[in-house]
């Protein structure tokens, strides 16, 4: 859906060796000039869900979590 939207020009992005890049000052510059919405409202439950009891993955923390699991297997 996000592809289809930056493709039709409705959502800032840029090409780089054929893939879709979404800067986040753009993106933030073109939330803000959405009708009835900031960015900080919109975000406002993503940063309550964080807040709950469940733990938030990040790429490095998968990345952690690999190296672990070929230590282990290794060994």
């Amino acid at each position: 859906m996000v592809l289809k939207l930056a493709k039709l020009g409705q959502i800032p992005y840029r090409m780089l060796g054929g893939q879709c890049l979404f800067l986040i000052k753009e993106i933030d510059a073109w939330f803000d000039g959405l009708p009835g919405v900031s960015v900080q409202e919109a975000l406002a439950p993503l940063h309550n869900a964080t807040k709950s009891s469940a733990p938030v993955s990040t790429i490095a923390d998968r990345q952690r979590h690999r190296n672990e699991v070929k230590h282990t297997r290794a060994g």
